[in-house]
């Protein structure tokens, strides 16, 4: 009886769980592809420097009076970032994202992280008037690539991070991290 009574509750709870399962129907499926493919270029520096990583471009001293209610950046610096080895078969522009700590003020430019002097950095495309959008996914302009060695062109600039220019004289330091991608 025992056996009987065991084998009727192990049936049911089999039987309840097939229906819990048809309970589930599926209304279709979907199938995800991609692929993996080698990266165009290599990323090999910053301003020629041959290093990636904590290259330092040097803005610039500006006075406070280059900031005044018509005129919100200064010192606008050229800055490449250094491709090799680039392959141009399947991939002929590149993009690049911008991100690091944002401004409170102005959420578009990089906060400065020595003082707050009403002043933030400010990444240009190559054009030096057209800010590069940073930590919102959007990327730059695409830039063509050739066979070989490219160097990305951008500009940083100092930007008031107000719409009255109240800026102080002090240290001005951000920092970016960027990313490349190919299309």
């Amino acid at each position: 009886m025992k056996t009987s009574a065991l084998s009727f509750f192990a049936m049911t709870i089999c039987a309840s769980l097939f229906a819990t399962e048809a309970a589930r129907a599926s209304d279709g499926d979907v199938t995800f592809n991609g692929k993996i493919i080698d990266s165009a270029c290599t990323v090999s520096g910053v301003n020629g420097s041959g290093n990636a990583n904590g290259t330092i471009v040097t803005l610039p001293d500006i006075t406070t009076g280059a900031f005044d209610a018509t005129s919100k950046m200064a010192g606008v610096t050229p800055f490449t970032i250094d491709l090799t080895g680039c392959d141009v078969t399947t991939m002929h522009n590149a993009t690049v994202h911008f991100s690091g700590t944002a401004d409170t003020t102005d959420t578009t430019i990089l906060k400065n992280t020595k003082a707050t002097n009403g002043v933030g950095v400010a990444i240009l495309e190559n054009d030096g008037v057209t800010l590069v959008d940073i930590n919102t996914g959007t990327y730059s302009k695409p830039q063509t690539l050739a066979t070989g060695s490219n160097a990305l062109k951008f500009k940083a600039a100092y930007k008031a991070n107000s719409t009255v220019a109240s800026v102080t004289s002090g240290d001005v330091q951000s920092r970016a991290i960027f990313d490349v991608s190919y299309q």
